[in-house]
């Protein structure tokens, strides 16, 4: 984490401790609310109240994805759940490799040719994808890629095996690398229980 990301994490921590103190209960839904704003700012990019982006440092992470990309001898799916984030990779990712989205704003009949492409352009090397987009449907992957690299966690186990299940299929014919980025012990957490 850099000094900005441990800064924004103890403020929240902080808050959340008010609210703890004053009794106030914690639902469910202001649960899920903090766990995605300590995620948000894991991966370097937080929403305001009214949905609008804020990047925020997040060097380290950024730095080690392009080294388990630079390290693959294949290709490789990197499964980001946050559509900032995402695009945020793509734009660092992008300058030394070529790369493809594969998300919900990408339309369907899209999809299929992003898919085609990184199947059969030796040069695509990079798949960044929507694990909710991309869980069922796609077997694609299969023979072209060896690893897949999570950004982040979901919060769904059934997107997370299927996630893996890209590469992870019969017909695989290379050992496949899985690798988790985890800066906090929140992501370790949430990945021990996937």
């Amino acid at each position: 984490l850099t000094a900005e990301q441990k800064r924004l994490m103890a403020q929240l921590k902080k808050d959340l401790q008010v609210v703890i103190k004053s009794n106030a209960p914690i639902t469910i839904a202001n649960e899920a609310a903090a766990r995605t704003k300590f995620m948000q700012i894991s991966c370097g990019v937080i929403y305001d109240g009214n949905h609008n982006e804020h990047p925020i440092d997040s060097e380290p992470r950024l730095r080690e994805a392009e080294a388990v990309v630079e390290s693959t001898q294949r290709k490789i799916v990197i499964f980001i759940p946050l559509t900032s984030v995402l695009n945020l990779v793509y734009k660092r990712l992008s300058k030394n490799w070529n790369c493809t989205i594969l998300n919900g704003p990408v339309p369907a009949k899209e999809r299929a040719v992003r898919i085609k492409r990184f199947e059969h352009e030796e040069d695509l090397k990079i798949m960044l994808a929507d694990p909710g987009t991309t869980a069922h449907g796609i077997n694609e992957f299969a023979l072209v890629a060896d690893t897949v690299l999570w950004y982040a966690p979901v919060d769904k186990n059934e997107q997370y095996l299927q996630g893996n299940a890209r590469v992870n299929r019969p017909g695989q014919r290379y050992p496949m690398t899985f690798v988790q980025l985890v800066s906090n012990p929140l992501e370790r957490e949430i990945y021990r229980r996937l």
